[in-house]
């Protein structure tokens, strides 16, 4: 049976494989996609697509959660990466069948292979809209679902695109199918202390006059100043006036053995970020990614891995026994909590960590900022809020949840192509019934 999708989804089948697409808008690089096909068809079953066991390579997994819809039941992973050159995510189903309601109580979902794998790309902009959309698409995938093209089938018919109303059949049908396997790091430079301050308060265009000092030397050393020598260069200054006359900025602040400091600084302008990891323990980190991709730089600071985050059955705690549990490792677990394994557990991680996030717009309306977060590595991500005069509730989120949620706040507010795309739809759609 094939698969169910709204209008304007254009449809390519493939040898195994249904692949659908939204137009592309405005030239965006990266645009919806979506690929269905069996497990050890289609793609085959080498480890790349395998996110049980398997170290990314370059893609950061930020989320890992049970999933069941529809006629499938299985695991949800979320990672980001770059496509194209833009900031772009991933979110892959590995699905087994659940037609009677028993699949899952006897499948062995961490050995076993899926039946079914789906991947689906978005530009990050679009994530918090296509997040949902996404899921409902997949949980409509009849439970009997084949490709509409087999594999081995005639070479005639190894592509082809239906000619459903709407659909954009005008666009080339392999444009935008590249394999998203060029996952990049972030591209963050060492820099010293001195050379940081400087690009903190000199500003841009204005001569270094008679300021000799390490950091203009740093600075012509690194490539950092223009062909004279007297001035931040064309990188530098545009770096310069972020970090002094920012949009908005946040900072994640960590709780630990060396006591509060801060880890990580975002100041953004427009679509472009300048990350700086301050001296810690080892050197300051600078460097530029789109705006886009701070809830990524957030993930990877505070060292966020796939988990999941299980219910604690007593969500009451002080404030000051977390604060001082994630400085002293050797710190007791509170007394009302000391039968309680999972507590005992997470208190007991090597991984456990409190952090806070902030950003300049936390007092705005609709912002989750400041939110202070509880890291426990394997043992999942839990969201720390106020709960009485001295007390706070530790609740658990999932990694793929709490990404999407700190992405509005870090991102600036600014929709995506696709979002945009439907606000408009519904505002002609009010003045036409008005």
């Amino acid at each position: 049976m094939a698969l169910f999708l709204p209008s304007r989804w254009t449809t390519i089948a493939l040898p195994g494989m249904d692949v659908a697409m939204l137009p592309r808008i405005g030239g965006r690089p990266v645009r919806p996609t979506l690929m269905v096909f069996r497990w050890g068809e289609g793609q085959g079953t080498g480890s790349g697509l395998d996110l049980r066991g398997t170290p990314d390579e370059g893609a950061w997994t930020v989320g890992m959660d049970h999933w069941r819809e529809g006629a499938w039941f299985g695991l949800r992973f979320l990672r980001v990466s770059v496509v194209d050159g833009s900031p772009a995510a991933e979110i892959r189903w590995m699905l087994w069948p659940e037609a009677d309601g028993t699949g899952s109580a006897t499948v062995d979902i961490w050995n076993h292979d899926p039946v079914l794998c789906v991947i689906a790309t978005v530009g990050l902009e679009d994530l918090p809209l296509m997040d949902t959309i996404l899921d409902t698409l997949v949980g409509r995938i009849p439970g009997d679902w084949v490709p509409v093209v087999p594999r081995g089938g005639p070479e005639d018919e190894f592509l082809r695109i239906d000619e459903r109303p709407g659909a954009a059949t005008s666009l080339d049908p392999l444009d935008g199918l590249t394999e998203a396997d060029g996952w990049d790091a972030v591209p963050l430079a060492v820099i010293q202390d001195p050379l940081l301050e400087l690009l903190r308060h000199h500003p841009e265009g204005r001569s270094w006059g008679r300021l000799n000092s390490e950091a203009t030397h740093h600075a012509v050393e690194r490539g950092l100043a223009d062909g004279d020598g007297l001035r931040w260069g064309s990188w530098a200054s545009g770096v310069a006036s972020i970090l002094q006359e920012p949009e908005d900025s946040a900072r994640l602040t960590a709780f630990s053995g060396v006591g509060r400091q801060v880890r990580l600084e975002l100041s953004r302008r427009a679509d472009v970020t300048v990350v700086v990891v301050p001296k810690g323990g080892a050197p300051a980190r600078i460097g530029t990614v789109s705006a886009t991709r701070s809830g990524e730089m957030m993930f990877r600071a505070m060292g966020v891995v796939p988990a999941f985050s299980g219910r604690l059955d007593q969500e009451q705690v002080s404030l000051r026994d977390l604060v001082r549990r994630s400085m002293e490792s050797g710190y007791p677990l509170p007394a009302h909590l000391a039968k309680d394994q999972r507590w005992e557990g997470l208190w007991a991680h090597e991984g456990f960590g409190l952090w806070l996030v902030e950003s300049g717009r936390s007092r705005l309306p609709g912002s989750v900022l400041p939110l202070m977060i509880l890291n426990a590595g394997s043992l999942g991500t839990y969201v720390v809020t106020p709960s009485g005069v001295d007390d706070v509730a530790v609740r658990p989120i999932q990694g793929a949840q709490l990404f999407t949620m700190l992405m509005s706040d870090l991102a600036g507010f600014v929709p995506g192509p696709y979002q945009r795309q439907m606000v408009e739809r519904q505002g002609r759609g009010t003045e036409a019934s008005a």
